[in-house]
């Protein structure tokens, strides 16, 4: 994206990347586009938000054309609505979400959503597949509109595309089927609902040592549990680093569970 004084960022080299995030990337440089397509192409996963390549990079105005990121997701964004607080919106799990991972993409009953919606229609013949769709019977929902989409391309590769602000804990599973997809082990298990202002990361050092990241966002000490039963306290916005080992608390099950993968 451009920066303040209208300088292009240097793009990141993503081939050691498995999986990118982008949240919100209204202005999306060709040079970007054509990164994140090669990406996918090579096999990478792809998470994108809501107000995906919304705006002309060059120009800073809403892009008259389709979003190219929502087309790599294989949907088209028929409407967008603000939802400003307290306005929310909800959604439920797809009846077709079993052909893009079955149990590791279903939820159960309907999430909330804010922030930002947007209406998808799935592009025939796309591959995409939709996880969440909107449950409102006058607008979105009535009109068939999805919320969450996945497409695994015939390239290989993964796109999703998360198109309204839903409770992030209706997609884990979704993430966990994204990293099941990439092999990649998450390192942790899941914090319990009360240390939700614990981050959690694994780094290793140029010997190959990996070491455990955890920071404390809270205003309250956090409570670590180790596998080997030890617990310790994370201070209000403290930092603990320490030697590597997996936490002793809730994993989702889909985390851990195989799913039989086929690319559309």
């Amino acid at each position: 994206n451009k920066g303040r004084r209208g300088g292009s960022a240097a793009l990141v080299p993503l081939s050691n990347y498995q999986v990118v995030l982008l949240p919100a990337p209204m202005l999306v440089s060709d040079e970007l586009y054509d990164t994140l397509e090669a990406f996918v192409k090579s096999g990478g996963s792809l998470i994108c938000s809501f107000r995906s390549d919304l705006k002309s990079y060059k120009t800073n105005q809403m892009r008259r054309s389709t979003s190219r990121l929502a087309a790599l997701a294989g949907v088209q964004i028929e409407e967008i609505e603000s939802l400003n607080a307290p306005v929310t919106t909800q959604v439920r799990s797809s009846s077709s979400s079993s052909k893009a991972g079955g149990s590791a993409t279903k939820a159960t009953g309907t999430v909330s959503a804010s922030v930002w919606r947007e209406a998808l229609s799935i592009i025939p013949d796309s591959g995409a597949v939709p996880l969440f769709e909107y449950t409102d019977d006058e607008f979105f929902g009535g009109l068939g509109y999805k919320a969450v989409t996945r497409r695994l391309p015939k390239s290989g590769g993964e796109v999703v595309y998360v198109a309204t602000g839903i409770d992030p804990a209706a997609l884990v599973p979704v993430a966990a089927f994204t990293l099941n997809l990439q092999g990649i082990d998450p390192g942790f298990a899941s914090l319990p609902e009360d240390e939700k202002n614990v981050e959690q990361m694994m780094r290793k050092d140029s010997a190959g040592n990996e070491f455990s990241v955890r920071i404390n966002y809270g205003t309250t000490p956090a409570n670590i549990t180790l596998a080997n039963g030890s617990t310790f306290q994370v201070r209000p916005y403290g930092i603990d680093i320490r030697p590597h080992e997996p936490v002793n608390t809730f994993r989702p099950a889909a985390a851990t569970t195989a799913v039989k993968l086929s690319h559309i």
